[in-house]
């Protein structure tokens, strides 16, 4: 074979070589993210309630603390408020918990990664005489026959999103704060107080669900 023949079916090779490296599945070794890019992070996270009131007494005791609860929360989770005087807030991956500290208002920001999420937060004064006149409210009503550990969640866990006005017309009117009305004749003799005691007992649970 001349010279000009094996010049030729050299060149034949390379390209064909080059056209089959092309053609086939790439290195997974080579990176073909542009440089200096950085990739979207995926997912949100939310909470529920976004919204939460908490209460102090008239000698600076904090009621109950108000749960929230997370979703999407994968890794260090940080929950700051944003006046620490007026409330305080801990939290994980999965739920919080925010207690008041004084009369004002707050924002928890909630932090993961990067993504966030916000509750806010208002503290309300209750004189401390009303947990007392509030549980003998809850009593005479017999709230607990309907709402022990199996029915609708009136603890700081269910009711925490509300204010004190729909909490008292739903227990005084049948006023549902979802909207609509509550079922059965739920028309009460109660005042201010039962909210108060209300906000002073244990949540039922870390993490609220929505109401019906």
């Amino acid at each position: 074979m001349s010279n000009a023949s094996r010049l030729a079916g050299l060149c034949a090779f390379v390209v064909s070589s080059a056209i089959s490296a092309c053609s086939g599945s790439p290195d997974p070794s080579i990176s073909t993210k542009p440089a200096n890019v950085e990739a979207t992070p995926t997912g949100d996270i939310s909470v529920f309630p976004d919204r939460v009131f908490v209460g102090v007494d008239d000698t600076g005791a904090a009621m109950s603390a108000a749960p929230v609860g997370l979703t999407g929360g994968s890794g260090t989770v940080s929950w700051t408020s944003s006046n620490a005087a007026v409330a305080s807030a801990t939290g994980n991956a999965k739920s919080g918990s925010i207690t008041a500290k004084k009369v004002g208002t707050s924002t928890v920001t909630v932090k993961d990664g990067t993504k966030t999420a916000t509750v806010s937060v208002t503290v309300i004064a209750y004189a401390s005489a009303d947990k007392a006149t509030g549980a003998m409210e809850f009593a005479t009503a017999k709230c607990a026959g309907c709402h022990g550990d199996s029915g609708p969640d009136i603890t700081p866990s269910g009711l925490g999103k509300h204010t004190d006005e729909q909490i008292l017309a739903a227990i005084t009117d049948g006023m549902n704060p979802e909207g609509g009305d509550l079922e059965g004749g739920h028309e009460y003799t109660a005042t201010k107080a039962i909210v108060a005691y209300l906000r002073s007992i244990a949540p039922r649970t870390d993490t609220p669900i929505k109401d019906d």
